[in-house]
């Protein structure tokens, strides 16, 4: 059985709703859930000041969280919400942290409140640049329950047949 690691960071609990309904859609996977955890916490005054800061000047920051090892799973889903039309700190960082990809499927998605502008194809650049293959990108309306599960599925649906193909 694949294993897929789906990772979040959420302040407001859209992105982890989100990551939430791709879990359960991964039913057939061995899925490990991973909230990405800054060690310096955000509150919503300090994401739109220091955060979209950090986010539109690509800061790398200190996580609390760790990533998943080399060897430790076969597909990833990586979510972020959008901070100044970037993907969050959090998740940028954890990117970066990643084991080299060696082609291995990955679906990124961005929540937005109406204004992704982009932020969704500079996670998947970042997840490229580490070598994985990104089978889907996701720009999801945080505020559309019936949005967050059509992404989830949608999101299911590209590493099952990723990770259906001969390797």
């Amino acid at each position: 059985m694949s294993r897929v690691v789906v990772a979040w960071y959420s302040l407001s609990g859209y992105t982890e709703s989100l990551a939430g309904a791709t879990v359960e859609a991964l039913a057939g996977f061995d899925v490990e859930p991973v909230e990405i955890v800054p060690a310096r916490a955000y509150s919503y005054f300090s994401a739109g000041v220091r955060g979209v800061t950090e986010a539109m000047s690509g800061k790398i920051i200190d996580l609390v969280s760790g990533v998943p090892a080399a060897d430790g799973f076969d597909g990833l889903v990586v979510f972020s919400p959008t901070w100044g039309w970037m993907s969050s700190p959090p998740v940028r960082s954890f990117v970066a942290g990643l084991p080299a990809g060696d082609g291995r499927p990955c679906v990124v998605g961005v929540t937005h409140a109406g204004g992704p502008i982009g932020s969704f194809d500079r996670l998947a650049g970042l997840a490229r640049e580490r070598g994985y293959e990104v089978v889907e990108v996701l720009s999801v309306f945080c505020y559309s329950r019936e949005q967050m599960q059509q992404a989830a599925a949608r999101a299911a649906a590209a590493l099952s047949a990723a990770l259906a193909e001969p390797g």
